[in-house]
């Protein structure tokens, strides 16, 4: 009987004291999903980042207020968030808004690809040049 009562003691308190992970509060995460865009970069496929870049530049030049805060991470620096931000693979465009992942593009990819997909988030209006 005392065996089962320190059993269950010993179980309670190791459970309580266990730290669940909320992916809503975590304050890391929340810093990264105040950006309009995040591109998680890693050295092995540095080649296939080029047309990341020149689409995103694009899109700042022709929108110059649409993507206001673009970041720039390595994979290294957001290891633990990986699983979080659901990235399967490099490199990966997160286009976000409201602190939320909208558009998720990754891996190899043309730039008109690309460009496609941010268009797509963007919702450009009639009044804007379409790309």
């Amino acid at each position: 009987m005392l065996y089962r009562f320190c059993l269950t003691v010993c179980s309670f308190l190791l459970l309580s004291s266990c730290q669940f992970e909320n992916r809503e509060n975590d304050p890391r995460l929340l810093s990264l999903l105040e950006a309009d865009a995040l591109l998680v970069s890693n050295e092995d496929t540095v080649d296939f980042e080029n047309n990341y870049y020149d689409a995103i530049l694009e899109i700042k030049k022709l929108y110059p207020t649409v993507l206001e805060e673009v970041v720039v991470v390595s994979h290294d620096e957001i290891k633990k968030l990986k699983n979080k931000l659901e990235i399967e693979t490099y490199p990966t465009l997160l286009l976000i808004s409201n602190k939320k992942v909208i558009t998720k593009i990754q891996g190899k990819q043309e730039k008109d690809e690309i460009l496609y997909e941010m268009n797509e988030f963007l919702h450009i209006t009639k009044n804007n040049r379409p790309l």
